[in-house]
Protein backbone atom coordinates (compact mmCIF):
# COMPACT_ATOMS: atom_id res chain seq x y z
CA UNK A 1 0.00 0.00 0.00
CA UNK A 2 1.27 3.48 -0.85
CA UNK A 3 -0.23 6.46 0.91
CA UNK A 4 0.03 10.20 0.64
CA UNK A 5 0.43 12.12 3.86
CA UNK A 6 -1.58 14.91 2.25
CA UNK A 7 -1.82 18.25 4.00
CA UNK A 8 -4.38 20.10 1.94
CA UNK A 9 -3.10 20.93 -1.51
CA UNK A 10 0.52 20.92 -0.39
CA UNK A 11 2.50 17.65 -0.67
CA UNK A 12 4.46 15.96 2.06
CA UNK A 13 6.16 12.64 2.78
CA UNK A 14 4.46 9.43 1.61
CA UNK A 15 4.46 6.09 3.36
CA UNK A 16 4.55 2.52 2.13
CA UNK A 17 3.03 -0.38 4.05
CA UNK A 18 2.72 -4.14 3.59
CA UNK A 19 0.85 -7.09 5.11
CA UNK A 20 1.26 -10.83 4.73
CA UNK A 21 -2.43 -11.25 3.88
CA UNK A 22 -5.42 -9.06 3.10
CA UNK A 23 -6.79 -9.34 6.64
CA UNK A 24 -3.48 -8.94 8.52
CA UNK A 25 -2.22 -5.72 10.08
CA UNK A 26 -0.26 -3.49 7.73
CA UNK A 27 3.26 -2.51 8.80
CA UNK A 28 4.97 0.65 7.62
CA UNK A 29 8.00 -0.09 5.44
CA UNK A 30 8.93 3.56 4.97
CA UNK A 31 8.82 6.39 2.50
CA UNK A 32 9.13 4.88 -0.99
CA UNK A 33 10.65 8.02 -2.57
CA UNK A 34 14.38 7.34 -2.93
CA UNK A 35 16.78 10.31 -2.59
CA UNK A 36 13.89 12.78 -2.34
CA UNK A 37 15.54 16.03 -1.28
CA UNK A 38 12.16 17.75 -0.91
CA UNK A 39 11.05 15.24 1.74
CA UNK A 40 7.65 15.81 0.08
CA UNK A 41 7.26 12.91 -2.37
CA UNK A 42 9.12 14.70 -5.17
CA UNK A 43 6.88 17.73 -4.51
CA UNK A 44 3.72 15.71 -5.26
CA UNK A 45 1.01 13.54 -3.64
CA UNK A 46 0.34 9.96 -4.72
CA UNK A 47 -3.23 9.76 -5.95
CA UNK A 48 -3.32 6.44 -7.81
CA UNK A 49 -1.23 3.32 -8.28
CA UNK A 50 -1.91 0.98 -11.17
CA UNK A 51 -0.42 -2.01 -12.94
CA UNK A 52 0.25 -1.75 -16.67
CA UNK A 53 -1.42 -4.72 -18.34
CA UNK A 54 0.89 -6.76 -20.53
CA UNK A 55 3.97 -5.03 -19.12
CA UNK A 56 5.30 -7.90 -16.99
CA UNK A 57 4.52 -6.53 -13.53
CA UNK A 58 5.13 -2.83 -14.16
CA UNK A 59 3.40 -0.65 -11.59
CA UNK A 60 3.13 3.13 -11.89
CA UNK A 61 2.52 5.74 -9.20
CA UNK A 62 0.55 8.73 -10.42
CA UNK A 63 0.88 11.82 -8.25
CA UNK A 64 -0.65 15.32 -8.21
CA UNK A 65 1.01 18.70 -7.98
CA UNK A 66 -2.00 20.83 -7.15
CA UNK A 67 -0.04 24.06 -6.65
CA UNK A 68 3.15 23.69 -8.72
CA UNK A 69 4.06 27.36 -8.17
CA UNK A 70 4.62 26.60 -4.46
CA UNK A 71 7.64 24.30 -4.35
CA UNK A 72 8.01 22.36 -1.13
CA UNK A 73 11.42 21.73 0.40
CA UNK A 74 12.35 19.52 3.34
CA UNK A 75 12.05 22.35 5.89
CA UNK A 76 8.57 23.38 4.71
CA UNK A 77 7.44 19.73 4.52
CA UNK A 78 8.53 19.33 8.15
CA UNK A 79 6.58 22.44 9.16
CA UNK A 80 3.42 21.11 7.49
CA UNK A 81 3.82 17.69 9.09
CA UNK A 82 4.25 19.16 12.56
CA UNK A 83 1.41 21.69 12.24
CA UNK A 84 -1.07 19.08 11.00
CA UNK A 85 0.28 16.45 13.40
CA UNK A 86 -0.02 18.78 16.40
CA UNK A 87 -3.73 19.14 15.65
CA UNK A 88 -4.38 15.39 15.76
CA UNK A 89 -1.52 14.08 17.94
CA UNK A 90 -0.41 16.95 20.19
CA UNK A 91 1.51 14.57 22.45
CA UNK A 92 3.73 13.61 19.49
CA UNK A 93 4.01 16.83 17.41
CA UNK A 94 4.55 20.49 18.29
CA UNK A 95 4.43 23.63 16.16
CA UNK A 96 4.84 27.31 16.93
CA UNK A 97 2.27 30.00 16.15
CA UNK A 98 4.59 31.37 13.44
CA UNK A 99 4.87 27.92 11.82
CA UNK A 100 1.07 27.65 11.80
CA UNK A 101 0.80 31.05 10.12
CA UNK A 102 3.45 30.03 7.57
CA UNK A 103 1.61 26.83 6.68
CA UNK A 104 -1.74 28.55 6.28
CA UNK A 105 -0.20 31.27 4.09
CA UNK A 106 1.52 28.69 1.85
CA UNK A 107 -1.44 26.34 1.66
CA UNK A 108 -3.75 28.85 -0.10
CA UNK A 109 -6.75 26.71 0.77
CA UNK A 110 -9.33 29.46 0.48
CA UNK A 111 -8.38 30.62 -3.01
CA UNK A 112 -6.24 27.85 -4.51
CA UNK A 113 -6.34 27.72 -8.31
CA UNK A 114 -5.82 24.05 -9.16
CA UNK A 115 -6.44 24.59 -12.88
CA UNK A 116 -2.64 24.79 -13.26
CA UNK A 117 -2.07 21.38 -11.67
CA UNK A 118 0.63 19.06 -12.93
CA UNK A 119 0.97 15.31 -12.71
CA UNK A 120 3.92 13.06 -12.01
CA UNK A 121 4.01 9.47 -13.31
CA UNK A 122 6.85 7.28 -12.05
CA UNK A 123 7.51 3.53 -12.11
CA UNK A 124 7.50 1.65 -8.82
CA UNK A 125 10.36 -0.73 -8.18
CA UNK A 126 9.01 -3.60 -6.08
CA UNK A 127 11.48 -5.71 -4.12
CA UNK A 128 10.02 -8.91 -2.67
CA UNK A 129 10.56 -9.88 0.98
CA UNK A 130 14.12 -10.90 1.88
CA UNK A 131 16.31 -11.41 4.92
CA UNK A 132 17.05 -7.68 5.10
CA UNK A 133 13.48 -6.52 4.30
CA UNK A 134 11.04 -9.02 5.78
CA UNK A 135 8.07 -7.16 4.25
CA UNK A 136 9.78 -6.26 0.96
CA UNK A 137 10.33 -2.74 -0.29
CA UNK A 138 8.64 -0.33 -2.72
CA UNK A 139 10.90 2.28 -4.27
CA UNK A 140 9.99 5.27 -6.40
CA UNK A 141 12.97 6.89 -8.10
CA UNK A 142 12.88 10.24 -9.88
CA UNK A 143 13.39 10.12 -13.65
CA UNK A 144 13.32 13.31 -15.72
CA UNK A 145 11.95 11.12 -18.52
CA UNK A 146 11.34 7.40 -18.99
CA UNK A 147 9.55 4.88 -21.19
CA UNK A 148 7.55 1.98 -19.87
CA UNK A 149 9.45 -0.35 -22.20
CA UNK A 150 12.59 0.30 -20.13
CA UNK A 151 10.97 -1.41 -17.14
CA UNK A 152 9.52 -4.60 -18.62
Amino acid sequence: MLTSGMTGYVPNKSDSAAAFSWDALFQSIGDPHVNDETNASFDSQISKVFQVRGANGLWIAMADRWLPHIPVDARLADVFTRVIGSTYEPEKYTATKEERREMYRANELENANTSHSQYVWLPIHITPPSETHSMGRNSIIWYDSWKWEDFV
